[in-house]
C-alpha cells in the first residue's frame, strides 16, 4: 500500500536523489554486504536457531520446575550467546551499523538543521 506524498514532483525528485546517492554510500553499501553475509552465514544461523532453542528450555524448565535443567539450559544459552556474540562476522556486522546509522544520522542531522533555516526565513 503506497502511502500518497504530500511532496511536489521537484522535491520528490531531489529525495529520489538524496537516496540514490546514500544507497551509493560506501558506508551503507559495507554495511548491506556485511547483512547479506550475516544472512547467509550457517554457522551464525546455527548459534541463532541454538539460542533460541536453549532458551525456551529455559522457560520449558523453569515453569516444570525443574532448577537444574534451567540451569543448565541457561550455562548453554550464556555459551552460544557468547560465540554468537564474539563471531567476526557479528562483530564486523556491528561495527557496519554503527558507521551506516552515523552516517544517516549526520544526514538526518543536516536536513534539519537546513529544514530549520528555511523555518527561520
Amino acid at each position: 500500500m503506497a502511502i500518497e506524498s504530500r511532496l511536489d514532483a521537484h522535491s520528490q525528485a531531489v529525495l529520489a536523489k538524496l537516496c540514490a546517492l546514500l544507497k551509493n554510500d560506501e558506508t551503507v553499501q559495507r554495511y548491506q554486504t556485511i547483512e547479506r553475509q550475516v544472512k547467509h552465514n550457517q554457522t551464525l544461523n546455527q548459534l541463532q536457531q541454538d539460542l533460541e532453542q536453549a532458551q525456551k528450555s529455559i522457560v520449558n524448565d523453569a515453569h516444570y520446575d525443574k532448577p537444574k535443567a534451567a540451569a543448565q539450559a541457561k550455562k548453554q544459552a550464556d555459551q552460544l550467546k557468547k560465540a554468537l556474540d564474539e563471531h567476526p562476522l557479528t562483530i564486523a556486522y556491528r561495527n557496519a551499523l554503527f558507521d551506516a546509522n552515523a552516517t544517516l544520522e549526520m544526514v538526518t542531522d543536516e536536513l534539519q538543521r537546513q529544514v530549520d533555516q528555511l523555518i527561520k526565513k
